[in-house]
């Protein structure tokens, strides 16, 4: 839906919105092409464009702030360069093209009403307001569950923030912002009811159809025109890693015939360019760009709890440490070096408590399940390596 302006009821809002828009536009320091369609969708092109500029245009146009931590700012984000495209891209879209563009994390502010979205490279997330809170539970004489909260919690306890336990009387006292005590009371909730829970796969609302082709065929002399090219071509926004923005283009130019978005991976591998699709935004890396990192979304705010039960499968702890032990070191290995991620088993339960994203949990249960019906002395040894039934 197109947005216009009428001057009727409200004229003062919508005149005040339209010069912002506007002086945003006109102060832009590089060529920018900015179309807004509605409240929620921009397009917009920054051509190896200096950050100083595109955060508070991108900002007034997204009505999201987007903020730098302390850090990234000493690090000279702002004197650094970007470029992406956003085509009619959503808030999501948006932060994901940003981000992998700037070659760091985005997460939400903690405060309430508050429409900042943090930039940042930490694994600490950008603490809000501290307040100290104590909190008693049922779990009583377990003095080993404070190191797996303080592992669980460990990207809200920067600063000032901690936790501590007295584990004869189960009291947790914490010393954390908002989203630290509710993460807290979800780690403790599950502990005290540890039933099976996983989080659901919810399929992204801007996936792009891989089935649809390209408008026309691409033909790129650099990476600005490669960028632009393929974003007019195939109805995208794109975002280029800054790493490879760095990298001579080459030499025989880029060209592509006319595919599905499905195939622009392959064809670009070629080129030595590693293709991503996140959140409908065509990402363009170097060819040692890992998977992993192309959700620019920070991997605390993305994890989740879960509680899986693996009774059926051990006899006593030893098998269930076995078990963790494999599944770090062969399935998704690289999330478990993320701020936040966590697995352990507890004997109590006899259960695996598990700090992943929603894709990491997918690839355990799909392991478990294996081992379920080859058994663990068959299946632990084959573990990650793509041969269970």
């Amino acid at each position: 839906m197109t947005r216009t302006f009428v001057f009727a009821r409200g004229i003062r809002k919508n005149a005040i919105t339209f010069f912002i828009l506007l002086l945003a536009f006109i102060t832009s320091m590089c060529a920018v092409e900015v179309n807004i369609n509605d409240r929620t969708r921009v397009s917009y092109t920054a051509d190896n464009q200096g950050n100083s500029t595109l955060l508070p245009t991108l900002s007034a146009l997204s009505g999201e702030r987007y903020e730098p931590v302390i850090d990234l700012l000493l690090d000279g984000v702002t004197a650094t360069r970007a470029s992406l495209v956003l085509h009619q891209a959503t808030p999501a879209s948006c932060r994901q093209a940003l981000a992998f563009a700037l070659h760091c994390w985005w997460t939400n502010s903690t405060e309430k009403l508050d429409n900042k979205i943090w930039l940042t490279t930490q694994t600490i997330l950008p603490q809000g307001l501290i307040s100290v809170r104590s909190t008693s539970s049922i779990l009583r004489h377990q003095p080993g569950l404070q190191p797996i909260a303080e592992t669980i919690l460990k990207p809200w306890l920067g600063g000032d923030a901690g936790i501590s336990l007295l584990p004869v009387e189960g009291l947790w006292t914490a010393s954390l912002d908002e989203a630290g005590h509710r993460r807290l009371i979800e780690l403790l909730s599950l502990l005290e009811r540890p039933q099976a829970t996983a989080s659901s796969f919810v399929p992204d609302p801007d996936v792009v159809d891989m089935r649809r082709m390209m408008r026309e065929p691409i033909y790129a002399t650099s990476w600005s025109s490669l960028m632009t090219t393929l974003s007019q071509s195939c109805d995208v926004s794109v975002a280029m890693s800054p790493h490879l923005c760095l990298r001579v283009f080459p030499k025989n130019n880029i060209s592509l015939a006319r595919l599905s978005l499905g195939e622009i991976a392959a064809t670009c591998a070629v080129f030595n360019i590693r293709v991503f699709w996140q959140h409908g935004v065509l990402c363009l890396g170097e060819a040692d760009y890992h998977p992993d990192d192309a959700d620019r979304e920070h991997p605390a705010q993305r994890r989740h709890l879960a509680m899986i039960p693996i009774g059926h499968l051990v006899s006593g702890p030893v098998d269930g440490e076995l078990i963790v032990t494999a599944l770090r070191q062969k399935v998704a290995p690289r999330w478990w070096e993320q701020p936040g991620a966590a697995i352990y088993y507890l004997a109590s339960a006899r259960a695996l408590l598990i700090g992943a994203d929603i894709p990491t949990q997918q690839v355990l249960l799909e392991a478990l399940n294996a081992l379920d019906r080859v058994g663990l002395e068959l299946g632990i040894g084959t573990l990650g390596a793509g041969n269970l039934p």
